[in-house]
This record gives C-alpha cells, sequence and structure tokens, in this order.
C-alpha cells in the first residue's frame, strides 16, 4: 500500500517533505485532489494558481485522513499557500478524521506563521478534537 502520509523527523503528519513528494510513495500523484495536496504540502504558489483556475473541490479531502489542502499547508506551515487557498474557498473549519482543524494540525506541528495566517483569517481558538 502506498503511504498517503508526510515523512516527517517531528511528529507523525508534520513537515518534512522532501523534492520526490514522499507522501504518495513513489507513484506520482494522479487526480486533480492528489495534486492539489502535493502543491499545497509543498508550498508551490505557482502550481496552486494554476490548479485552482480549473473548477473543482478544493475542500475535497484525502480518503483516508480527511485532510484538506488547507490543512496539509497548515502541518507544513505554509502561509502564502493558505491565504491563497483561503481566498479561493477552502473551509477554515473543516475537520479531519480525528476532528482537527487547520489550526490545530498547525498548532499541534509547531507550525507558526500557518498559526498567524489562520488566525488573521480568524479560525476558531475554542475547537476541540476527539482527544
Amino acid at each position: 500500500m502506498i503511504s498517503l502520509y508526510p515523512i516527517s523527523t517531528a511528529r507523525p503528519g508534520c513537515g518534512g517533505q522532501s523534492a520526490r513528494s514522499p507522501r504518495f510513495g513513489s507513484q506520482s500523484p494522479q487526480s486533480w485532489t492528489e495534486h492539489l495536496h502535493l502543491q499545497a504540502t509543498q508550498g508551490n504558489i505557482y502550481r496552486l494558481h494554476e490548479l485552482l483556475k480549473t473548477p473543482h473541490n478544493l475542500n475535497q479531502p484525502n480518503p483516508y485522513t480527511a485532510k484538506t489542502a488547507l490543512m496539509l499547508a497548515a502541518e507544513n506551515d505554509r502561509p502564502d499557500a493558505i491565504r491563497l487557498l483561503l481566498s479561493k474557498g477552502a473551509q477554515l473549519e473543516q475537520q479531519d478524521s480525528d476532528q482537527r482543524t487547520a489550526l490545530m494540525l498547525a498548532a499541534r506541528c509547531g507550525a507558526l506563521k500557518a498559526m498567524d495566517a489562520l488566525i488573521s483569517a480568524y479560525a476558531r481558538l475554542d475547537a476541540t478534537d476527539r482527544q
């Protein structure tokens, strides 16, 4: 089975992306959503702009983790990607499979720039997860 989780030396699910995109194992992303998630993880603003020109659901979560592109950008401390995704309609308070929001994931990973971008966009500070 191909791993859909980012490789990390810190907490599971936090940062640590390489140029080979280990998030999709040895295979290239196949769908628009996989491409969006990969570009958000890597913070590639140019490619995000290109992807967002086509009509798709940018809030489509990963089928296993329920993480969205916004959540992946937050975990990987990509404030420019966060601002772009929010400007295109990303849902700020959408939750993953553990009922965590993008702000919770950024805080869990110590992604301070991402936290600042999310709080500036009025992310709820009182949200709770399953744990």
